[in-house]
């Protein structure tokens, strides 16, 4: 039986274990996990540091701050950006990674946020082994941005390559609880382009 938050305007709401995963390792997602712990959940926070493009919110200052447990995810080499095929295959790795834990640890909840598509996938799957509540934050439609992107660069491979992470975005968003979007721009794309139903975007 889960363990009844007791502090705050939130008695009677069940203690949660979450994983809150942020491939890219910024500030605002991390004030999300400490607001989680605040409320009395066993909060677990990812982040990859071999993503050194990002500007990782997380000094030693910061991560002793409050009761949220890191977890900093090391890849065998750091993120090559220039190549797809390297890229991809690291991106891979760290959903890999990510997965394997979330299934050995038996997570209540995840909430992922600025996450590669593939990596994404391996998530999602693990996540519905262990029938944990899905929460996909939306910072940006990687898959519309990609099918532009690579369809203007590389013509009919390009377009074949981005189509498939259309649909791959289309289907992760419709297997999750709930989807989170930065702005009502993001909302509409779900709904008008990605079919996601209103009452499940917040």
């Amino acid at each position: 039986m889960k363990e009844p938050i007791r502090d705050g305007n939130h008695q009677g709401v069940s203690r949660l274990k979450v994983l809150v995963n942020d491939y890219g390792g910024y500030a605002f997602i991390r004030q999300l996990s400490t607001e989680f712990a605040r409320r009395g959940h066993a909060v677990t926070h990812s982040f990859c540091v071999s993503h050194t493009s990002t500007p990782h919110g997380y000094t030693s200052e910061l991560i002793s701050g409050d009761d949220v447990a890191f977890w900093p995810i090391e890849l065998r080499r750091p993120v090559d950006k220039y190549s797809l095929v390297k890229r991809r295959q690291q991106e891979i790795e760290y959903g890999n990674l990510l997965g394997r834990k979330l299934e050995s640890e038996h997570f209540d909840f995840v909430v992922s946020a600025n996450m590669p598509l593939d990596a994404q996938k391996i998530l999602w799957r693990a996540a519905s082994k262990i029938r944990a509540r899905k929460v996909f934050w939306l910072q940006d439609a990687i898959g519309i941005a990609t099918q532009k992107i690579l369809g203007k660069k590389y013509r009919v491979v390009g377009r074949f390559v981005g189509a498939f992470y259309k649909r791959l975005e289309r289907q992760l968003l419709a297997q999750s609880d709930r989807v989170i979007a930065i702005s009502s721009n993001l909302a509409d794309t779900c709904e008008s382009v990605y079919g996601i139903d209103s009452s499940r975007i917040v």
